[in-house]
């Protein structure tokens, strides 16, 4: 046998990825994906960056005639804020540090020896003095009360996010300090066996010359502790003379407005390029791939971006032998919450994070050998690490079909054969099933609800789909977010019920009529919604369950007209357009994140958009998908005309919410060969579709025409970001 040696070494010592679990909650076992997959790609570091808050504080002050006093209070109140790791903080006014949704002391412990175990450097951050509203919300007599006239644009209401280091700096050091010993300090301390501690420092709009004094002393407190620190990099936006010490401080070179490279090395820092641009993802949903788009612009990263070259955040090319230049990363900044909020879940999370790390874990080896452009890549036989299944797939051996004939198949508990079903208490189980199943299944449901109240039909650890949830809705909780669809069981009455998930899509149909969501009001953005099917255990309610299947075959909304059966035309739409939006065409294309879009100037409402079938045929209604996240161009009142007799009748109107919700129009089945949809008011006096579909009448004695399956949207393939 022949005898050899293979030599594979990096060409940077830092391979990182950093991850906004303060403002949304990513759950500990998406957490361990993330690592399995990080160490699967041979990166080595991950930062969490464990607390942070909504950044567009004054959206909450829209509508609201309140003194300054009052909108301080307001926000204060009502902004989405995150802290994320188990702590027993407690202020005078009974707020807790730590949100409803965190990591237990003992989940970040086995994080930490998970990430030890896989090479991974488990960097925790706790961000002070700005982006601190949790900290604001325990001790508000530490909000900040200086002056924001040196940064121009700030609202009054960012000092709620803001801890005072002008007028009550003793305090806020203690009290932060204070924090950083419960977590820290201690073989019971949660954080107990970390090396690297970030200490935030971002994006602070305080004294200057306060700030460097508080960067400074965090500094000398954590290496006091024997950790190293990180920090975000921001003394070039910082002038002063207030010294501060960088020496073998790591600084994350995020903007080069607020930290220049050069600068930082020279005052003996270690430096890491996580440049925003080409690196950063804020997940929205809307598939776009760019500057601080849905997706981080990967494909930039890749062709352009290495961890000694700034410039594609307009900064330098460093020598890449320089031993201050530790490596890269790229990040998922959660910024869409609270008012922002489109709906994506860690599921939809992962698929950001994964996209951008095949990027910079090749750029940040840097073997000579990869390929010269992203395009010519070639991926890995197994793109997933083993042991990890972040889609959530399940294997054809694990579908299901439940009736009375299979059940001797599974582990059914207090579960009663009967002629009519399964006859289901509120105790009994049927357990040991799949598990988890991701978008892109199927669950059919004939059941019939003979309990009164909450009836959950099952559940996989804290989610649950529910039958009727407390208010009587068909429904599901998935991480964040409790789902209602606008449908209430009857009680002793048989019914059909189909869940279907996609890619940031989730569907109830019941006896064959799709079902809506109910719109939330603190949510005017959602959009979006992927579900992973809590199937570990059914069981949960009081009832028949005449059959359960989970299926992984391709679903047909049976009251859908296929788009080919008509053409479209508009009154106004803008020419040529984007990628994204102008032509009414777009709003057709089973595609939800491209729009029609009326014209940008010189039309008014109303605008018409007109489907004229091929041949005539029955139609009782329409739905509505607003452009995605909203936005101008929402229909907010509209009529339906129908061609009869050679005349266009009306046969539907009304006014809607400006949400991003989908809507639908039913009327009386009419035969036609035309349909107008009238726009008679849209947000900001446009009009805007990501999606109009025309319903029929749901067969019952016939076999309808097979509709060929949508089109599925999968985040697998982004499209260039444009924006109007």
């Amino acid at each position: 046998m022949q005898n050899g040696e293979i030599r594979d070494f990096p060409s940077f010592s830092h391979r990182g990825f950093m991850l906004d679990t303060g403002r949304k909650f990513i759950p500990y076992d998406t957490l361990v994906d993330i690592m399995l997959n990080m160490a699967y790609y041979k990166m080595n570091d991950l930062q969490l960056h464990l607390n942070d808050n909504y950044i567009f504080l004054k959206d909450h002050l829209a509508g609201k005639n309140l003194s300054q006093d009052e909108e301080l209070d307001y926000v204060l109140k009502n902004a989405k804020t995150g802290f994320r790791v188990e702590t027993d903080v407690v202020g005078e006014n009974g707020e807790k540090l730590t949100s409803d949704e965190h990591y237990t002391k003992e989940e970040m412990q086995e994080i930490i020896k998970l990430a030890k175990a896989l090479h991974i450097n488990l960097v925790p951050e706790i961000d002070t003095p700005g982006h601190a509203l949790s900290f604001v919300k325990v001790r508000p007599d530490l909000m900040y009360k200086g002056s924001l006239s040196d940064y121009r644009g700030k609202h009054n209401v960012e000092r709620v996010a803001m801890l005072d280091l002008d007028n009550k700096y003793e305090e806020t050091l203690a009290f932060v300090k204070s924090v950083y010993d419960k977590l820290l300090d201690g073989e019971n301390a949660p954080l107990h066996g970390v090396s690297t501690v970030h200490i935030g420092t971002d994006e602070y709009y305080g004294s200057r010359e306060s700030y460097r004094r508080y960067v400074n002393d965090m500094i000398q407190y954590i290496k006091g502790k024997g950790y190293t620190p990180r920090i975000w990099g921001s003394l070039s936006a910082k002038p002063g003379t207030t010294p501060v010490d960088w020496k073998d401080v790591e600084v994350d070179i995020w903007s080069i407005g607020w930290q220049r490279p050069a600068d930082a090395i020279a005052q003996g820092a270690k430096i890491i390029n996580i440049t925003d641009i080409p690196t950063y993802s804020v997940p929205s949903g809307s598939n776009s791939q760019g500057s601080y788009g849905d997706y981080a612009n990967y494909e930039t990263q890749y062709n352009r971006w290495t961890p000694n070259d700034f410039s594609t955040g307009g900064g330098p090319r460093l020598e890449a032998s320089n031993p201050n230049i530790l490596g890269g990363g790229h990040a998922v900044w959660n910024d869409n919450i609270d008012l922002h909020e489109t709906g994506l879940t860690s599921y939809d999370i992962f698929k950001r994070f994964f996209k951008s790390m095949q990027s910079t874990a090749e750029r940040t080896w840097g073997s000579d050998r990869a390929a010269k452009t992203y395009a010519e890549r070639v991926q890995p036989a197994s793109v997933y690490a083993p042991q990890s299944n972040p889609d959530k797939t399940v294997a054809e051996e694990d579908l299901f079909k439940i009736n009375p004939e299979t059940v001797k198949d599974y582990l059914a508990k207090k579960v009663q054969k009967t002629e009519e079903g399964l006859n289901f208490e509120k105790d009994s189980t049927i357990e040991g099933l799949v598990g988890d199943a991701g978008p892109s299944h199927v669950l059919k449901l004939d059941v019939t609800v003979t309990g009164d109240g909450e009836q959950t039909f099952s559940t996989s650890g804290n989610n649950q789909l529910y039958l009727a949830d407390k208010d009587g809705y068909l429904a599901y909780k998935f991480e964040q977010f409790h789902i209602q669809f606008n449908k209430k069981l009857e009680k002793n009455k048989r019914y059909q019920i189909s869940v279907v998930t996609k890619p940031q899509v989730t569907e109830v149909y019941v006896d064959g009529e799709k079902v809506e969501r109910i719109a939330n009001p603190a949510y005017p953005r959602f959009a979006h919604n992927s579900l992973v099917l809590p199937l570990e255990t059914i069981g949960g309610f009081k009832g028949i369950l005449h059959s359960a299947e989970l299926s992984n075959e391709p679903f047909v909304n049976p009251r859908l007209i296929p788009n080919d059966h008509f053409t479209v035309s508009a009154t106004s739409q803008e020419l040529p357009g984007t990628n994204a939006e102008g032509p009414v065409e777009k709003a057709f294309d089973n595609d939800p994140n491209t729009f029609w879009h009326s014209k940008w100037s010189g039309h008014q409402a109303p605008f018409t958009v007109a489907m004229n079938l091929k041949a005539a045929e029955k139609v009782n209604g329409l739905t509505y998908l607003p452009r995605p996240g909203g936005g101008n161009g929402v229909v907010t009142s509209y009529e339906v005309y129908a061609q009869k007799d050679g005349q266009m009748v009306k046969v539907a109107s009304g006014t809607w919410e400006n949400n991003a919700k989908e809507k639908t129009v039913n009327f009386e089945a009419i035969e036609t060969d035309k349909i107008e949809f009238k726009v008679l008011a849209g947000a900001a006096g446009f009009g805007s579709a990501a999606e109009i579909q025309l319903l029929k009448p749901v067969s019952t004695n016939k076999v309808e025409e097979p509709v060929s399956p949508e089109k599925p949207v999968t985040p697998e393939k982004p499209c260039d970001s444009r924006k109007t």
